[in-house]
């Protein structure tokens, strides 16, 4: 195998790797998670700024903060770890949300799928890049 397929083995096993770690702190957040039912309250507004072929593109992105009851009854405000553009969710709307007892100033969306699906794609990735490193090298030795 040449060193591009080399290059392009270590990227897959670099990606399946991300991915399984991603699946782990996963699965222990949500095993730890408790659930409650929160109201969008304000957006925080990100900008993320990318650079393509010389032209710069800003995109806002919005991270809710919800307004929930937690375990104990206590209203609290948490930022959403997940900004999205456009907004994911109308003012005022009620989402299921995901919250650690021990950092309950954050939250998820229950269903926001990136966590749980990140490392599917991840691992997708992986195998496409291990694909193009055999074929690249020539040889069947991923």
């Amino acid at each position: 195998m040449d060193e591009t397929g080399i290059a392009l083995l270590a990227i897959a096993v670099g990606g399946g790797l991300c991915a399984l770690l991603i699946h782990h702190f996963e699965r222990r957040f949500r095993a730890r998670a408790l659930r409650a039912e929160a109201s969008v309250i304000d957006y925080r507004i990100e900008t993320d700024r990318q650079e393509r072929d010389g032209q710069e593109t800003f995109t806002d992105l919005h991270r809710p903060v919800f307004r929930y009851r937690d375990a104990s009854g206590i209203e609290r405000d948490a930022l959403s770890r997940v900004a999205t553009a456009p907004p994911a969710y109308a003012m005022g709307a009620l989402v299921p949300i995901l919250y650690d007892p021990a950092r309950p100033d954050e939250a998820v969306p229950e269903h926001d799928g990136i966590g749980r699906h990140a490392p599917l794609v991840l691992v997708l990735l992986a195998g496409a890049v291990a694909l193009a490193a055999q074929r690249h090298g020539g040889a069947a030795e991923v």
